[in-house]
């Protein structure tokens, strides 16, 4: 162990008076949201989307996108909490979002302007273990997924 006291003696700390610490408690770091970029293999696309690698804004400048009504992309991860990154857009539609195969919310994207990575949705507090994100595009126009984030159960050193 480290003797507290021989360091203060040489330091001059506390006038040869013996140390006295107040008990310490370690605290885990707060979590760090993963990024998983489109193109992760851990992330599976069913229907007809497109992949570009010249994407500039996007994350790592890919993304895959679709505007076919039914087409999903469904990420599994073990963690508390989940986002989805994407851009809104004048040609963007609805899309349906699902956790653990409960719909969670019908998400909006269209806009008057491109603006990419942005959080389309988030959820945290959730219980720590797997679970999964499925998005199913609905009407209206493209969808487009730049990546997942996801927050660990446990922290990464």
């Amino acid at each position: 162990g480290v003797n507290i006291d021989a360091i203060a003696r040489y330091w001059h700390l506390g006038d040869g008076q013996p140390v006295k610490l107040n008990r310490l408690t370690a605290v885990p770091p707060p979590a760090t949201w993963i990024t998983y970029d489109d193109s992760h293999s851990a992330i599976t696309y069913s229907g007809d989307w497109a992949f570009t690698t010249t994407s500039e804004g996007y994350y790592r400048n890919t993304c895959h996108f679709s505007s076919h009504a039914g087409d999903t992309v469904r990420f599994a991860f073990d963690g508390t909490g989940i986002r989805w990154i994407g851009a809104r857009n004048n040609d963007h539609g609805d899309a349906d979002i699902y956790l653990d195969n409960v719909r969670q919310t019908t998400l909006k994207t269209h806009a008057p302007t491109w603006i990419r990575q942005l959080t389309l949705y988030e959820k945290t507090n959730l219980p720590a273990g797997w679970h999964t994100i499925k998005i199913v595009i609905q009407s209206g126009g493209n969808q487009d997924v730049d990546a997942f984030q996801y927050l660990p159960a446990e922290p990464r050193p």
